[in-house]
């Protein structure tokens, strides 16, 4: 039944947050949360601004070229503003990775900016953690182009004003244009960027926000302790079929709501608050509206479970040869808990239990990835067990990806954290 559903959120479509397929993904979360005898199962609606495009394109212009000019494939980063009308042309500059180091002494303004982006642990990319777009946009630059390290035929997709705070929740789109291109299209543009000193681009992107109306999914079980609560959350937005990122830890979340419902209220310690949040991929909309609603409950909840990344099987991109190898072990997963040790054993002694291998410990309060940004902000004791493939963010993140058996085991893992 988790397959199920699964599948059942994957055959909507790209449920790409305000949009009429994003809702009837929240309307079936409420659905089933109803059916299982959630209480109080709720839409909690919030003003967002959507974001959409209608064109892109990338032409590069060199003498190097057989007809003097060539079109890349590519794609916007989201959440980017338009180009000028006919395109924004200008000289081409490439920095490498953008670290201080790379960037010191070079002029960006009134250019078009190359950085390379790789993925660190397959979703954190490290134009990111650099702040590449926010530095160019700063200096001048004219737009930004990403060469990101996703598989082959593949093109890797992400916002631009990823980092956000409470303060400044990204519903304004990034002030410069900028396009994503694959890892082979980008060795080709950097060896024309050496061979030709006068080389330029064109990128075209048209690109436009309007306000619109999308909500979370909210439902209750109540427990013994009214005072103390186990939260639940789970992002209900995805890029494109999404099975990994998010329909997998979506079934998961419904199978451990029905689970939990199954319970008598004496087997229920605590009261459990189920809650699928809207606009994760825009910056965490959803979890931050959560938190401004919600404000009153946070030093009642005993622990936050993030559900994010579920059943994938292992992939490995080969290096240098970018051959694509199925691995046969589970997807590498990050184990994210604050610094709490009772938190702490109860999660590593479940993954030894149920293999959930390879695992790395990150500090939930060092790196507050996923939702967590507003919990840990607001000092909630916090838990997330997350694996993103390298299709991660690609039309390719679809249900081939996903094992039952680990889909099952990620889920009964879960319960049995939170049984604890």
């Amino acid at each position: 039944i988790l397959y199920s559903y699964m599948q059942d959120f994957i055959k909507l479509g790209w449920r790409r947050v305000g949009t009429e397929v994003s809702k009837k993904a929240n309307k079936y979360i409420l659905n089933r949360l109803e059916e299982f005898g959630l209480e109080d199962v709720k839409f909690e609606p919030f003003e967002m601004l959507l974001y959409s495009i209608d064109k892109w394109k990338l032409i590069i212009y060199s003498d190097l070229l057989p007809n003097r000019e060539i079109e890349l494939e590519c794609y916007p980063l989201w959440h980017t503003r338009s180009s000028e009308a006919e395109g924004t042309v200008s000289d081409l500059i490439y920095i490498g990775f953008g670290t201080p180091k790379e960037i010191k002494g070079l002029k960006l303004k009134g250019k078009i900016v190359v950085v390379d982006s790789f993925r660190m642990m397959n979703f954190y990319p490290t134009m990111d953690f650099w702040r590449v777009y926010e530095k160019a946009r700063l200096e001048g630059a004219l737009g930004l182009i990403a060469i990101h390290d996703s598989p082959p035929n593949t093109l890797f997709v992400e916002y631009a004003t990823r980092h956000q705070t409470l303060k400044d929740t990204n519903l304004e789109s990034g002030k410069i244009p900028a396009l994503v291109i694959g890892y082979e299209n980008g060795r080709y543009l950097k060896e024309l960027i050496r061979l030709d000193h006068n080389i330029k681009c064109k990128l075209l992107l048209r690109s436009k926000i309007e306000p619109e109306l999308t909500e979370n999914v909210v439902g209750y079980l109540p427990g013994k302790k009214k005072d103390q609560i186990i939260l639940i959350g789970t992002h209900t937005d995805s890029w494109f079929d999404g099975a990994i990122d998010n329909a997998g830890a979506n079934a998961g979340f419904l199978a451990i709501a029905e689970y939990f419902s199954k319970l008598s209220i004496e087997e229920r310690e605590k009261t459990m608050i189920f809650a699928g949040f809207a606009g994760h991929e825009v910056g965490s909309i959803g979890a931050i509206e959560f938190g401004k609603k919600h404000l009153d409950i946070f030093n009642k909840i005993s622990t936050f479970c993030m559900l994010d990344g579920f059943g994938s099987k292992g992939y490995l991109l080969e290096s240098p040869s970018r051959g694509i190898i199925e691995t046969g072990l589970d997807e590498a997963r990050g184990i994210f808990v604050s610094e709490n040790q009772v938190l702490f054993d109860i999660v590593s002694n479940i993954v030894f239990k149920y293999k959930l291998f390879p695992a790395m410990y990150v500090s939930a309060i060092g790196a507050p990835f996923s939702d967590l940004g507003p919990f840990i902000s607001g000092n909630v004791p916090s838990i997330m067990i997350i694996s993103k493939g390298i299709f991660y963010h690609t039309i390719e993140d679809t249900a081939d990806k996903v094992l039952p058996s680990h889909l099952e085991k990620s889920t009964k893992a879960h319960i049995d954290i939170l049984n604890k």
